[in-house]
């Protein structure tokens, strides 16, 4: 078995996937809720985006692709641990999906051992 540093983000999201597979949904749910957050407030964070190397463009992109991956792939993704973690965790729109991640689990929303294994993960 690979180190957590030697995993990629679709192999972190597998494993995580299946620790918790009652809990599949609520990811899909917090991903989608989390997408939908960032393209809500777009106007605002926009003019005073400081993020060096990632641009607003390059960032705004990679959330409407995940939104269109869960919008795409939603039913799936909520009984698959495969789907879940290859369409959401993939390439750079996991990026994003790590970061709604992170702050669904410090917002102290999810169980303390599902935010435990998030941080553990992703932190």
């Amino acid at each position: 078995m690979k180190t957590i540093d030697e995993m990629t983000n679709v192999e972190k999201a597998k494993l995580l996937a299946d620790l918790f597979k009652e809990s599949l949904p609520e990811l899909v749910q917090c991903l989608e809720s989390g997408c939908n957050a960032y393209l809500k407030n777009e106007s605002e964070t926009r003019p005073i985006w400081g993020h060096g190397i990632i641009t607003a463009d390059f960032w705004y992109e990679q959330v409407r692709e995940l939104q269109e991956y869960l919008m795409k792939y939603k039913s799936d993704m909520n009984k698959s641990v495969h789907v879940f973690a290859e369409q959401g965790f993939y390439g750079y729109r996991s990026l994003v999906s790590v970061q709604i991640l992170l702050d669904y689990a410090s917002a102290n929303l999810a169980t303390s051992k599902l935010a435990a294994a998030i941080q553990l993960l992703f932190g």
